[in-house]
Formats: C-alpha cells, sequence, structure tokens
C-alpha cells in the first residue's frame, strides 16, 4: 500500500501540469550533479565542471579541459534519475553535450465503472527527459568574464496505451548564463533559464527562472561558500558551503528552498566528494522538509583530462605542500624544539 502511494504521488508530482495546466516542469530543476545538490542548489557563480551546462552554461569555459560527468539516484525512492554529460574544447570556447532523463513503469491503467475506479489490466509509462547542446566562452570583459547559451530539447509525457499516448509533449527552450570574476577568490554569476516565452511544448509553457548567485572561496580556510537567489515561481533562496579538511576530500552542506503549495519550503542537504588526480567522486543527501520519507541519495562520477600544464602545476603544488608539512613538523629533544627532519639527517651521520 505505501509503495501504491508513493507512486502515486511520485506522478502527481511529476505530471501534474501535463495536458491540463498551463506550465510543465524542467527536468533540470531537479539540481543537477550531487556536488550541488550537496551545496543546496547554490551553484550559480561556482559551476566549474561540466554539469554546468545544466545550471549555468558560462562555466564550462572557466576550464577547457575535457571534461565528462554523469549521476544517478532515486527520487522519492521510487523514479530513476539519470544524467550524463561531456564538454571539450572547440570553436575558440566549450561546447557541452548532455543528458537527463527520469521515467516510471508499470502504471496501472484505471476505468471508471459505476463512478469506482477499477484497473484494466492495462499499464503504461512515465518519462520526462531534456538533451542540451551548450557553447561557453571566456570573454574578459570588465563586467562579463564568461559566458554561455544551451539548447534544450525536451519530451515529457505518458505512453503505453491509447489512454496513456494523448499526455505526451516535446518542445524546445533555451538557457544563458555568464560568470564575473571580481577577484581571485569571488563570482558572481547570472542564469536565465527557458527565455523562450508562450507556448513552446504543445499547449503548455515551461516557466523562466532567473537566478544570481555570489560564491567566495575562503583560502586561509579551504572554505567554499556561495548563495544563490531564483527568481521564478516566487523569490527563493539556495545556500551553500563546501570544506576541504585535506586536499582530497570534500564536505558540503547546503539549505535549499523550493516552491510548495504556494509558499516554500527549507530543504537540508549535505554530501562528501573526493578529487583524485582529475577523478572527482560525488555523494549527495537531499531532505524534504514536509516528506522526510522521501529523502534522496545522489551519486556523481567525473574526470576532467587534465593537460600537462595542469598535471606540472599539480605536482609542484604536491611539493610546496610536503615541504610546508615538513617544516611543521617538529619533534622536542633535550628541551629544544628541533625540526623532525633535522634529526633524522643527524641520526644518520652517526
Amino acid at each position: 500500500m505505501i509503495k501504491r502511494i508513493s507512486i502515486l504521488l511520485s506522478i502527481i508530482f511529476f505530471a501534474g501540469t501535463i495536458g491540463y495546466g498551463s506550465e510543465i516542469s524542467d527536468p533540470s530543476q531537479i539540481g543537477i550533479g550531487a556536488r550541488a545538490l550537496g551545496m543546496g542548489k547554490a551553484y550559480t557563480a561556482v559551476a566549474d565542471d561540466a554539469s554546468s551546462m545544466f545550471t549555468n552554461p558560462a562555466g564550462l569555459s572557466l576550464s577547457n579541459n575535457m571534461k565528462i560527468i554523469s549521476m544517478s539516484g532515486n527520487l522519492m525512492s521510487e523514479v530513476p534519475y539519470t544524467m550524463v554529460g561531456g564538454s571539450i574544447a572547440l570553436w575558440g570556447g566549450s561546447v557541452g553535450i548532455g543528458y537527463i532523463g527520469s521515467g516510471l513503469s508499470g502504471i496501472q491503467e484505471t476505468t471508471l465503472v459505476s463512478g469506482t475506479p477499477e484497473m484494466t489490466g492495462n499499464s503504461g509509462n512515465f518519462s520526462n527527459s531534456e538533451i542540451t547542446v551548450s557553447y561557453s566562452k571566456e570573454l574578459n570583459l570588465p563586467y562579463i568574464s564568461n559566458a554561455g547559451a544551451t539548447i534544450k530539447l525536451l519530451s515529457q509525457g505518458f505512453s503505453g496505451t491509447a489512454s496513456f499516448d494523448a499526455g505526451k509533449g516535446s518542445g524546445i527552450d533555451i538557457d544563458l548564463g555568464t560568470i564575473t570574476k571580481i577577484s581571485d577568490d569571488m563570482n558572481i554569476g547570472v542564469s536565465l533559464k527557458n527565455i523562450i516565452p508562450g507556448n513552446n511544448m504543445g499547449n503548455d509553457e515551461i516557466p523562466m527562472a532567473t537566478t544570481v548567485g555570489i560564491s567566495r572561496l575562503f583560502k586561509q580556510f579551504n572554505l567554499l561558500t556561495a548563495v544563490d537567489a531564483e527568481l521564478s515561481k516566487g523569490l527563493l533562496f539556495h545556500a551553500g558551503a563546501e570544506w576541504s579538511p585535506i586536499k582530497f576530500l570534500k564536505v558540503r552542506a547546503g539549505l535549499d528552498q523550493a516552491a510548495s503549495a504556494g509558499s516554500s519550503a527549507t530543504n537540508l542537504s549535505g554530501g562528501l566528494g573526493i578529487v583524485v588526480r582529475g577523478f572527482t567522486f560525488d555523494y549527495a543527501y537531499h531532505g524534504y522538509s514536509d516528506l522526510s520519507e522521501f529523502t534522496t541519495h545522489y551519486f556523481s562520477i567525473g574526470y576532467e583530462f587534465l593537460n600537462a600544464k595542469d598535471r606540472i602545476g599539480e605536482k609542484v603544488e604536491e611539493k610546496i605542500e610536503k615541504k610546508i608539512e615538513e617544516k611543521k613538523s617538529v619533534e622536542v629533544k633535550n628541551g629544544n624544539t628541533v625540526k623532525a627532519k633535522e634529526i633524522k639527517n643527524k641520526g644518520k651521520k652517526k
């Protein structure tokens, strides 16, 4: 019984506006990438990996290295959600291609018999998907450092039987984004999502969303902070932080506001990340304040193909960190504070 209720709620969540309302949902509204989700979706000014094509396409050109990323999770414990994407340096900037998809199968068809719903024995499926093509370029203008655009091909609806096939729709929309570097450790990002007005998916339209974000890196604490303000169905805020206690480990936490029954609900999120020589492994936990049983766990895997310059820089950084650690490492001998390295050298001479 609980599973049936969950499936029903999932259908309502995804398809409540299909065919009957004037607006439908954008698959990328859920949030793309476990790193962004772990930071409460406060990612507009951060957007520095391949998932930026879904959040702020300007971020693709922050690095022209080839990048790939994927994410998976089960929304509300019932609906599989998948994302995959990649970008490469091309045409003086970066070009990205991505896919988002979610779906639900085995939905039982019912019909009214004397006012009572009865199952017919037929079943159908629901799918919601998006294919994106993005382009981003570094501009280095006074007020815009990077800019980008994404074209989205969207498709969602039911299939399986004649009664389900009537609820299908497809269309196209465009996202725009910019990132401005205020300083080496501060960015401002702007994202305009679904800018094509009118009914661009049959009789429905995808609501436009404008998001402005700011991020700040506190290098002395290895702490990245970010805040987004999103204007769509009212004003929503997203806030997050990422702390790196050691070089390869990231610890994240965030607050994610979402529209809920004419008001807003604030959801908690968190996560962990591991970064090793271009590979990234990210986990995110996202709760729902009014539906705690639908807490979702997401997993992302990504890779950035580092060029020779980046690899040399990484090795130099490792050597510098090693020397700093050696200087910090001390031992006390005969009441005097002596560097551990010096003691080891004296021991060898003996």
